[in-house]
C-alpha cells in the first residue's frame, strides 16, 4: 500500500523543499534564491550560467524517481490536492511546465487554497506559453500574494506595467528590501526600461558585476521561448519534450464518482444526462461544492492524447453541481399560456418569468456571482436579482435568477446567454423550481 502522510511528503521532497518548492518561503520570485541579506551579491545566482545549462542539458533522470513517487501518490488518492500539488512541484522541478500547469490546476480544483500553489501555477502557465491565463489567475489572486512575488509574476506574464506598479508601491510603503528592489529592477528590464533597471539594480549589485547582470536580463527579456525566463529564475532545466500529465492521472477519471456522490435524484420525466449537458454546459457537469480557490479556475479536459488546456475566468463563484439542473428543467417545462396573463397596454411588460443563472453554496457567493453576471452580461441592466433558498438532497443552496421578464423575453434572453457560454434556465415565477424554500431578497443592483 502506498505510504501517505508527512513521511511521504518528506520522501518526495527532502531537504530542498523549503527552498525550491516554497517559492515564497525563501525568495519567492526574487533573483536572490535562498540566500541571506548579509551577503547580497553572493546570493544572486549567475542567471547566465544557469540559463545556458538549462537550455543545453536534457531533462535528467534525477527527477524521474521523484516524479514516479508523486504520480503513484496521486494514483493512490486521486482527489488529494496535497498530492496533486506535490506532483506539480515535481513536474516544475523537471522543467515540464505544461504538465505542472495541468497538475497545479487540478490541485486548485480539488480545494488547494494556498497562494504557494497559485503562484507555482502562474509560473507553470507562463513557462508553457499561456501568459494570458497566468495574468487572469494573478489578477484574482495577487491581492493575497506577497508584492515581491505578484509584481514580478505579472511582469513575467507580460503585464510589466502592472508588475512595476505593484513593486513600486510596495517599496514606497516601506517594504524596501533587496529582494523586492531586484524584482523591480528585473521588471523594468522586461519592460525595456533599461535606465531604470540599471539604477535599481545598482543599489545591491557591485559596479563590477552590474554589466553582466544587465546582459543576463537582456537575454531573458529577448528570449523567444516562454520557458527560458522562468527556468532562469528557478534555476531549472526546461524539458525538451513534455508529453503532458499521464492520462491515468487526469482529473476527469475521478469526476464520475464525484458527480454520483453529489447528484440530486431526478424525476421520471427528466431529460437525459446528455441532453442536459448540451442544454446547460456550465452548470451540468460541476463537481462538489466549490472552495474559494475553485472560483478562479475552470479546466477544459482535452481528449486522450491531446494537450490539456487550462483557462481562467472572472471570479464568479462556480455553480454548485450538487443541485442537479435536470430536475429544474423537468419541472419548468409547463409554462403558463398567454391567455392566463391579464391584458396589459402594449408598452407595459408583464413580469411573469425568471431567468436562473446558477446556484451556489452560500448567500455571499450568490451575491458576488450576481455582480459578475452583470459585468459579463450587459443585457441584465435594469433587471433585479431574485435570490431564493432551496434544499436539495438535504443541502441548502442559494439560487441566482434575474427578474423582470415576460415569457418571450425570458426565453430570448436565455438563448442569448447560452450563445455566450452562460448556462441559464427560464421558468415561470408562479411555478417555483423543486426544493425551493422561499425568496431571500429581490433587489435592483443597477
Amino acid at each position: 500500500m502506498f505510504q501517505s502522510g508527512p513521511s511521504l511528503m518528506n520522501r518526495l521532497f527532502p531537504a530542498k523543499t523549503s527552498c525550491h518548492l516554497a517559492l515564497t518561503a525563501c525568495a519567492g520570485l526574487a533573483l536572490i534564491g535562498c540566500t541571506t541579506p548579509e551577503k547580497p551579491d553572493s546570493g544572486i545566482r549567475s542567471a547566465g550560467a544557469s540559463a545556458h545549462k538549462a537550455e543545453t542539458q536534457p531533462t535528467g533522470s534525477k527527477h524521474d524517481k521523484t516524479i514516479r513517487q508523486a504520480e503513484s501518490a496521486v494514483q493512490s488518492d486521486p482527489r488529494n490536492p496535497t498530492y496533486r500539488a506535490a506532483l506539480g512541484s515535481a513536474y516544475l522541478d523537471a522543467g515540464r511546465f505544461a504538465s505542472a500547469a495541468t497538475t497545479f490546476n487540478d490541485a486548485v480544483l480539488l480545494g488547494d487554497r494556498s497562494e504557494h500553489t497559485a503562484l507555482q501555477l502562474a509560473l507553470a502557465l507562463i513557462g508553457s506559453d499561456q501568459k494570458q491565463a497566468a495574468a487572469d489567475l494573478l489578477d484574482h489572486r495577487a491581492g493575497s500574494m506577497a508584492p515581491a512575488d505578484a509584481g514580478l509574476a505579472f511582469a513575467l506574464a507580460g503585464d510589466t506595467r502592472r508588475g512595476i506598479a505593484i513593486l513600486s508601491v510596495a517599496i514606497r510603503s516601506g517594504d524596501n528590501t533587496m529582494r523586492i528592489r531586484q524584482n523591480l529592477a528585473l521588471a523594468y528590464a522586461l519592460a525595456g526600461q533599461w535606465r531604470e533597471a540599471r539604477a535599481m539594480a545598482a543599489q545591491d549589485i557591485p559596479p563590477a558585476k552590474l554589466g553582466d547582470r544587465m546582459e543576463q536580463w537582456a537575454q531573458m527579456a529577448m528570449a523567444k521561448k516562454a520557458a527560458i525566463p522562468v527556468a532562469r529564475l528557478l534555476n531549472i532545466t526546461p524539458a525538451g519534450q513534455d508529453s503532458g500529465q499521464p492520462a491515468r492521472l487526469a482529473l476527469n477519471t475521478v469526476a464520475p464518482a464525484m458527480l454520483a456522490q453529489a447528484a440530486a435524484p431526478l424525476p421520471a420525466t427528466s431529460l437525459s444526462a446528455g441532453a442536459a449537458a448540451a442544454e446547460l454546459p456550465p452548470l451540468a457537469l460541476n463537481t462538489a461544492a466549490p472552495t474559494e480557490s475553485q472560483h478562479y479556475a475552470r479546466r477544459s479536459i482535452a481528449p486522450s492524447g491531446q494537450r490539456t488546456s487550462i483557462s481562467f475566468v472572472a471570479p464568479a463563484p462556480g455553480p454548485v453541481g450538487s443541485e442537479d439542473m435536470e430536475a429544474q428543467l423537468a419541472s419548468a417545462t409547463s409554462l403558463p399560456s398567454p391567455a392566463a396573463i391579464a391584458p396589459q397596454p402594449p408598452h407595459r411588460l408583464v413580469e411573469t418569468h425568471l431567468v436562473q443563472l446558477g446556484s451556489f453554496a452560500s448567500e455571499q457567493d450568490a451575491r458576488r456571482a450576481w455582480t459578475i453576471y452583470q459585468s459579463k452580461l450587459p443585457s441584465l441592466d435594469g433587471h433585479r436579482l431574485i435570490l431564493t433558498r432551496a434544499r436539495v438532497k438535504g443541502r441548502i443552496f442559494w439560487r441566482v435568477a434575474a427578474g423582470g421578464f415576460d415569457k418571450a423575453k425570458a426565453i430570448s434572453a436565455c438563448a442569448a446567454f447560452k450563445r455566450t457560454g452562460q448556462g441559464c434556465l427560464a421558468y415561470a415565477s408562479s411555478k417555483p423550481l423543486p426544493g425551493t424554500l422561499g425568496p431571500v431578497t429581490q433587489m435592483a443592483l443597477r
